[in-house]
Formats: C-alpha cells, sequence, structure tokens
C-alpha cells in the first residue's frame, strides 16, 4: 500500500533521518528546517511524507518567502532514486502532494536542483530527479553556475594584480577618472 501524508509532531525525527545521511547532514537539515518553521517560510503541514507497506521511502517540504500564505517551492525532495520503480513513485508522490497542498501553492512552484549536491537540501541522483520533474511537465527557467574560491595551503591570498589580466576590478572614483 502506497500511502502519502502530512507530517505530524511525532513524525519529525523520522523525516529528518530520511534518508540514511551521515549525522552531520542530518543535523544540517534540522538546523534548516528549524530556522525556516521560525522564520515561517516553512509550516509542519507543508511537510509529506511516501509511505509504501508503512515505511517511509520518500519525504519533501514546501518553502515560500517568509510570510507569504502560498508555497513556491519544493525542497528537501528525497525518495529511494536508484530503485527501477521510483521514476513512477516520485511522479505519483509529486501528484498527490500538489492535490494536498490545493489552494497554498502559488501559480508557479520552483524547485533548485544543486549540483553538486550541497546544504540545506544535500540532494543526490539529480538525473532522476531532473527526468521526473520534466516528465511532470516542469522545465529549466535557468541554468547557472556558482564560483567558490578558498585558499589553498599554499597560497594563502587572492592572486596579486597580474596573475589574471582578464578582469580588471576599479572602485566608482577608479572609474570616473
Amino acid at each position: 500500500m502506497i500511502t502519502v501524508r502530512r507530517i505530524d509532531s511525532e513524525d519529525l525525527p523520522a523525516f529528518l533521518a530520511f534518508p540514511d545521511h551521515p549525522a552531520s547532514v542530518r543535523d544540517d537539515i534540522a538546523a534548516y528546517l528549524d530556522k525556516m518553521f521560525t522564520q515561517g517560510a516553512m509550516r509542519q503541514d507543508w511537510c509529506f511524507v511516501l509511505e509504501v507497506q508503512g515505511e517511509i521511502t520518500g519525504r519533501l517540504a514546501f518553502w515560500t518567502l517568509p510570510g507569504s500564505k502560498q508555497a513556491t517551492d519544493l525542497v528537501l525532495w528525497e525518495l529511494p532514486w536508484k530503485e527501477t520503480e521510483c521514476p513512477s513513485l516520485g511522479a505519483h508522490f509529486l501528484r498527490e502532494v500538489f492535490t494536498l497542498m490545493a489552494g497554498n501553492l502559488s501559480e508557479k512552484i520552483g524547485y533548485v536542483l544543486d549540483s553538486p549536491s550541497s546544504s540545506p537540501q544535500w540532494q543526490t541522483n539529480h538525473q532522476e530527479q531532473r527526468n521526473v520533474l520534466e516528465a511532470l511537465g516542469f522545465r529549466i527557467s535557468r541554468e547557472t553556475n556558482r564560483f567558490e574560491w578558498q585558499a589553498s595551503n599554499e597560497r594563502t591570498g587572492i592572486p596579486s594584480k597580474g596573475t589574471h589580466d582578464l578582469i580588471l576590478y576599479r572602485s566608482l572614483p577608479e572609474q570616473s577618472s
């Protein structure tokens, strides 16, 4: 038997524990969820689980700007992505959740698929998620690249002027002269 339902207060630990992430990731997700509840960007009645034969096999929640009455984004969407029935299970899960959220959804629902996986969602199996979303009519609205710079042990500062001549940064006063 397959059931899609809102979580109860006693379900919160199981919601946070699915899937079997390392403790540090679970703690990160728990802190994120607590922060979002406190800010009013998420609500417990916007958190759902998918149960197969009484066992939690999926989760997802909805997010919005703090104070908004309607959800705008899917977050924390997890399923056993590598299982063969997962695409149809994922589609069923989303359809059921959208039905349960009727009246609480904005006209557009987004989902950010971070690659590589990062805090706070720690998504895995990007292609499987993308396949389910596209099959349900979601489309890519924007692809972005995120850049990050970290000092290595050998180099502790930003490269000096002249190292990278392709980009020149000037302050506003320098540009007017």
